[in-house]
């Protein structure tokens, strides 16, 4: 749900672009809403519902389940013709101890 929240919000800032424009291209969009000034940039947030756990009892749902992740791009990018090249992109999901662990 937070990626689509944050797509969601992405959508919304280009849609203007997209509406007065829909010849464009995505790249093209995407240039536009840059030279306008558009944050090109989102985040999203989930709350889980129906969680919640009783330490004295020992009862409840604390959460679903834990997993942390993280990403890192590194991009090459030219200041004069706004060309860039993706060097390199590594993400790292940890979601504990495996399920189907033998």
């Amino acid at each position: 749900m937070a990626v689509w929240n944050a797509c969601q919000t992405l959508a919304t800032r280009l849609e203007p672009i997209r509406k007065s424009h829909p010849e464009k291209n995505w790249d093209q969009i995407v240039k536009t809403a840059y030279f306008r000034r558009i944050q090109l940039s989102a985040t999203g947030f989930h709350k889980t519902e129906n969680i919640g756990y009783n330490f004295e009892t020992g009862e409840g749902q604390p959460w679903p389940y834990y997993t942390y992740g993280t990403c890192c791009c590194e991009v090459e990018l030219d200041v004069l013709t706004g060309d860039y090249h993706i060097l390199r992109n590594d993400m790292l999901v940890d979601t504990g101890a495996s399920l189907l662990a033998r």
